[in-house]
């Protein structure tokens, strides 16, 4: 039998017997921890060695099946290569696979027990070599992070036992050691009672997965250390604050220290310089020594200001020899809660957030230095600047660089329980697990405490409130010595409509009417939305709402959208082919809510949220006079930094331009502003619009010169005409066939179909352009959102109606020629599907030159769901590959989310119109076109309207977009498919789990008119 530690609880029986049970630490709620150290502020120390690196690995179905004494280096006769760090599930097609849930455990509830039969468990192995300057030092070890439990064995010797995966193990393993090699394992596993609290929308993953790393103190060594700035009533002037814990690990009593903190600017330059002295520790004892270091009118740090200072922190002997030392930085800012309102440095700052987990689409939660790095450029360049840790604690470095680069941060504890929250299973009311809940946010405090990115702490995510969140709150109170805030969003019941407890107003995806009810039956808090804006897939439709809401009133201080990066995990099949792995089967959704692909490529909707955020902003006063209103809604910041650039358009194309260097707009305030352009040159039928582009003067750590910060698009007011088209003299012959109206000019030919009632064949030169028939199209390749709520998805509804497969016959056809140079013809057409008939009347006005002006009526039975668009689709020739068109764009706009795409002349490819949503869906429409032109060599098919339409040009068909998200694979080339919409319905973005576009987005009309205009013309 293996050997196992036990613990062994007393059970007072009926009969007063004393009866024993045998308990897996792993499935006991005593026991997170056996022989760690205790937690403490993280810091580089000196000369560490790394351990990670290829190591071997046994793997196992169950610990059971785990030889006894596989730490002797016995019973495991095979060992794989592996990579340290990394999760095992993405190291071989061999292990268990990574599973994707959000509610349900991927095993039965049973709290605290993990199954009986099931629960792979991996041994790691390796070898290593302390240093002999180490000598006469304690030796530790580091594990950073370890999903979800593991026990570590070093020559042969127990030594401890860990949980909680998103917080360090440190083991204190001098007793272990001996000259040479040391043999070190490690028993992970991937299910544990901590299981039960880490049910997070994610992958779950198993292994070690962050660094490990070796690292030697003397035995009096600065075991812990608190550095924080206390700012005086007016922001101005500060006090640095430092406390050190100082450990004697000797055996005896120590001789008299010194603690010195040495406190520099940027520069490098000394600040100031304190000492403070300890008599003597007794051995196995801890001192506490407090330093303060006045500094006059230092550089605040702040999001928009991340000015840092270095603190260097040495332990000394009486005659000044260094025993310790570490540097670590200190930013001086104040944060508090005055009168319902979060204030940083005195100012009640909006947070223009996101939630983000630490994910690699091929190393899942095993990420690096630099793609941290480049996950906060991109923040900073949309204009992001908070960040959630949803929903534990990230990597150390994370909270350096947003230190560096400026990012406010809700720091939140590993603590989530959603599926037996869900069910009615409360952790926050039952006793048994106040000790997990204290302890995570207390570890996660006493690691993180020192940074100043982090604004407030978050005791973690959708687990219930109770007595055992009031502890955590209280210990965190008692712990932290800056009391940030603390925030905590759920309730009881599960998604309970009421008021969130704690420091702050919390909720999620809640309606704007919901959220200002909820903003006013609490005025002495701040409402900071945790969760809002969800963005799967083709999304955040409507984003700017919550904005307009939030700019209502200073208590209203932003939220934090979800989320930042797709989770999908980049895979081999059974073949060794590459797959997106990218459903979560358990839930029945798909793992894609991110502003950003897996591999890091901003989605088109980043677009809208930049322009959303952007903290330079521009309105119309008299633009036709240039005079305008420029905002600076920065709190800390001037517009020294940026100068704008104007540009005069007409008709899509630009006629002046210039470029102002002094805005001189102090942060919080307005300025109004002359842009100096010849008024003279705006005329009467033309269309004009002023565009505003914010650009940096300098480079940045985050971004380079002449960056373009924010912008705007203000259109002028002037009355614009339509250019009339004069009629062609050119004759035109018409023949009246059996199934066909066949219309001949010069270079062209047109046949509509009386079966169809549409344009059939349109050649140009003897070359037909027309693929297929024209034909009315209602559907879309659903988005994620379409497919929100099963059964009560707009998607659902579309399938029901079998608008997809609806069927166009006409019921009447007439064709009568206008004199010589025009033939009308109408058709009369019935569109079937399961919910009913939709009736089209389409005109077509066949001119000698080749134009047909198209003029269209549909009526829409009460019982069809609302439409995914109403308009025409063409099927091309593949030889049409380039676009050209007068609108939105670049990038794609629909009705709820085209605010930050400017009206001009726009080209592209037809090939790079794609987007490639992880999970294949409706992407590339334009909205607001004028007109567009298809080119193919030099024949140019010509489309316009009277009035704003849609379209959406791309090289694959509906159908094949629709099947790609089985096959992954997109069959692209054929021919050109191109989408010509009166409208089409809007993205949606409130959530992902239920019909939720707003009203004024939705296609529900029993009427539409839609009017186009086709020229073909071209050498």
């Amino acid at each position: 039998m293996r050997i196992q530690r036990t613990l062994f609880l007393s059970v007072l029986a009926l009969a007063s017997s004393l009866s024993i049970a045998q308990t897996h630490d792993w499935e006991n709620l005593a026991v997170s921890s056996i022989n760690t150290e205790k937690s403490h502020s993280h810091y580089e120390p000196a000369g560490k060695v790394l351990l990670n690196g290829n190591w071997q690995f046994a793997y196992f179905k169950h610990p059971s099946q785990v030889p006894a004494e596989f730490f002797l280096g016995k019973g495991i006769t095979q060992w794989d290569a592996i990579k340290v760090p990394s999760n095992w599930q993405l190291q071989s097609n061999r292990y268990d696979p990574p599973v994707f849930t959000n509610i349900k455990y991927p095993f039965e509830m049973n709290p605290p027990y993990t199954p009986k039969d099931y629960n792979p468990t991996g041994v790691y192995r390796t070898q290593f070599t302390v240093p002999n300057k180490w000598k006469g030092e304690q030796v530790f070890i580091h594990f950073a992070g370890v999903q979800s439990a593991m026990e570590l064995f070093i020559n042969g010797k127990q030594v401890g036992y860990h949980e909680d995966a998103m917080l360090p193990a440190e083991f204190n393993i001098t007793p272990y050691l001996k000259k040479g090699k040391n043999e070190l394992y490690v028993e992970v596993l991937n299910w544990s009672d901590g299981s039960y609290i880490e049910d997070q929308d994610f992958w779950r993953l198993s292994g070690i997965y962050r660094d490990v790393y070796l690292f030697a103190t003397p035995e009096l060594r600065m075991r812990d250390f608190s550095v924080y700035p206390q700012l005086d009533a007016q922001y101005r002037d500060a006090t640095l604050q430092v406390q050190v814990e100082v450990q004697n690990l000797g055996e005896k009593v120590s001789d008299a220290l010194v603690v010195q903190t040495t406190l520099k600017d940027s520069k490098g330059n000394v600040i100031g310089t304190e000492k403070a002295s300890i008599a003597d520790i007794a051995a196995g004892k801890e001192a506490t020594v407090s330093a303060q270091i006045a500094v006059k009118n230092p550089l605040k740090w702040t999001a928009e200001t991340p000015n840092l200072y270095k603190v260097e922190l040495s332990l000394l002997t009486a005659k000044g020899k260094v025993l310790q030392s570490f540097t670590q930085n200190v930013g001086f800012r104040k944060i508090e809660l005055s009168n319902g309102l979060l204030l940083v440095n005195g100012k009640p700052v909006k947070f223009k957030g996101v939630n983000r987990h630490e994910f690699d689409p091929y190393n899942g939660r095993t990420i690096t230095r630099q793609s941290m790095i480049d996950d906060i450029i991109l923040m900073k360049t949309h204009n992001i600047n908070a960040v959630r840790t949803s929903h534990y604690p990230n990597q150390p470095e994370w909270y350096a660089l947003c230190d560096e680069y400026g990012l406010y941060v809700v720091d939140e504890a590993n603590i989530e329980s959603h599926g037996l929250w869900e069910s009615g299973y409360y952790i926050g009311e039952r006793p048994e697990w106040q000790k997990d809940i204290v302890e995570r946010n207390v570890n996660m405090v006493a690691r993180d405490k020192n940074h100043p990115c982090i604004i407030y702490w978050s005791m973690g995510n959708e687990s219930g409130w109770g007595k055992n969140f009031d502890a955590a709150y209280e210990a965190i109170k008692a712990l932290d010595p800056q009391k940030r805030p603390v925030h905590y969003e759920s309730k009881n019941p599960a998604y309970a409509g009421v008021l969130s407890h704690y420091d702050i107003i919390s909720n999620m995806y809640t309606e704007l009417n919901h959220l200002n009810n909820l903003f006013t039956e609490d005025p002495k808090r701040p409402v900071i939305i945790c969760e809002y804006a969800h963005s799967m897939g083709n999304s955040l439709g409507n984003f700017r709402k919550y904005w307009e809401l939030f700019a209502t009133n200073e208590r209203y201080q932003g939220g934090f959208t979800w989320d930042w990066k797709d989770q999908a995990l980049r895979c081999k099949d059974k073949n060794g082919k590459e797959y997106w792995n990218i459903i979560n089967h358990i839930d029945k959704a798909n793992v894609n809510d991110g502003l950003v692909n897996a591999t890091g490529v901003p989605q088109p909707e980043m677009h809208e949220l930049k322009k959303v955020y952007q903290y330079f902003n521009v309105k119309d006063i008299d633009i036709n006079t240039g005079l305008v209103l420029i905002s600076n809604s920065n709190y800390f910041v001037n517009s020294d930094e940026v100068y704008l650039q104007w540009e005069l358009i007409e008709n899509g194309k630009p006629i002046a331009n210039g470029v102002i260097n002094d805005l001189n707009i102090a942060p919080q305030s307005q300025r109004a502003l002359q842009i100096p352009f010849k008024t003279k040159l705006v005329q009467n039928g033309k269309e004009y619009f002023m565009n505003f582009r914010f650009k940096n003067k300098k480079a940045t750590a985050w971004a380079s010169k002449d960056f373009e910060v924010a912008k705007e698009q203000l259109a002028f007011p002037n009355r614009v005409e339509r250019e009339l088209t004069k009629n062609s003299d050119k004759k035109l012959t018409f023949t009246d066939e059996a199934t066909n109206f066949t219309v001949k000019g010069d270079d062209f030919t047109a046949v509509f179909s009386k079966k169809t009632g549409g344009l059939s064949q349109f050649t140009h030169k003897g070359k037909n352009l027309l693929s297929e028939a024209m034909v009315p199209s209602f559907w879309r390749v659903p988005t994620d959102n379409d497919e929100g709520g099963f059964e009560q998805s707009y998607a659902s509804a579309w399938r029901k109606a079998g608008l997809k497969e609806a069927t166009v016959t006409a019921t009447e056809t007439k064709a009568t020629p206008i004199g010589e140079t025009q033939v009308k013809i109408v058709a009369h057409n019935r569109i079937e599907t399961k919910a009913g008939n939709i009736s089209q009347q389409v005109t077509y006005l066949i001119n000698g030159d080749g134009r047909i002006d198209i003029s269209t009526n549909v009526e829409v039975p009460a019982s069809m769901p609302p439409l995914a668009r109403v308009g025409m689709l063409l099927t091309l020739d593949k030889s049409f590959n380039k676009v050209e068109w007068y609108g939105k764009g670049p990038y794609e706009t629909y009705a709820d989310r085209k605010e930050s795409a400017f009206v001009g002349i726009h080209s592209s490819a037809v090939k790079d119109m794609y987007f490639p949503y992880v999970m294949p869906s409706e992407n590339g429409n334009h909205t607001d076109t004028r007109w567009l032109k298809l080119l193919s060599g030099t024949t140019e098919l010509y489309i316009s309207a009277p009035k704003l339409f849609n379209f959406n040009v791309q090289d694959y068909s509906d159908d094949a977009l629709n099947q790609s998200k089985e096959t992954q694979e997109l069959r692209r080339g054929d021919h050109t498919y191109l989408h010509i919409d009166e409208a089409q319905m809007g993205v949606g973005g409130d959530d992902s789990w239920s019909p939720r576009v707003h009203k004024e987005f939705l296609l529900n009309q029993p009427y539409y008119h839609y009017e186009f205009s086709i020229q073909v013309g071209g050498k």
